[in-house]
């Protein structure tokens, strides 16, 4: 019979994988899971736990993971909101609300004017009327997709104080929380 295959690492590959997860984890910056990972890693390739190099790949891979979990995570939060306040000129309601939504949206992003134009731009906008408030493409009356009265209109909310030329202001707060949650 012949002799049974080693199972141990070829001597230096401890070293050489500690330093590679180590230079991984200092150039990528990819945070604290991974720079724990690293650490763990290679004290067991250095064999000062005496833990077998698989057990190294499964942490390194749950720390890696839990890195990118991370920077998705902060990406969606530095990613400004979208505010929408798509009008026609027709209407005065969007200029007396404009600066009540800067102020309401202040801190979460720029708001982006939208003229429309035209009956077709109105169509094709799925315009309800103006002023029309959308969050990341979303309007803020959350049964709007359901609705098709589009048109160069001036747009009524009905809120719990009653009838609005605007939405209410509850409306819009949570729109930017839902998109917030959603990132």
């Amino acid at each position: 019979m012949g002799a049974s295959p080693s199972k141990t690492a070829p001597p230096g590959l401890e070293v050489a994988v500690a330093a590679v997860v180590a230079l991984l984890a200092a150039v990528g910056c990819i945070g604290l899971p991974l720079l724990i990972g690293s650490a763990a890693g290679s004290a067991l390739l250095a064999g000062q736990l005496g833990a077998p190099v698989p057990l190294l790949v499964a942490l390194g891979m749950a720390a890696g993971a839990g890195a990118v979990v991370v920077l998705v995570r902060r990406r969606a939060q530095s990613r400004p909101v979208e505010v929408e306040l798509l009008y026609f000129d027709g209407c005065p309601n969007y200029q007396d609300y404009l600066p009540h939504l800067r102020q309401l949206v202040s801190g979460a992003g720029e708001i982006k004017l939208r003229a429309i134009k035209t009956e077709a731009a109105a169509l094709t906008e799925r315009f309800l009327g103006s002023p029309t408030v959308r969050v990341n493409g979303r309007d803020v009356e959350s049964d709007a997709a359901g609705r098709t009265e589009y048109g160069l209109q001036c747009r009524l909310y009905r809120g719990a104080g009653g009838w609005s030329g605007a939405p209410p202001d509850d409306w819009v707060l949570a729109a930017l929380k839902r998109t917030r949650q959603a990132a």
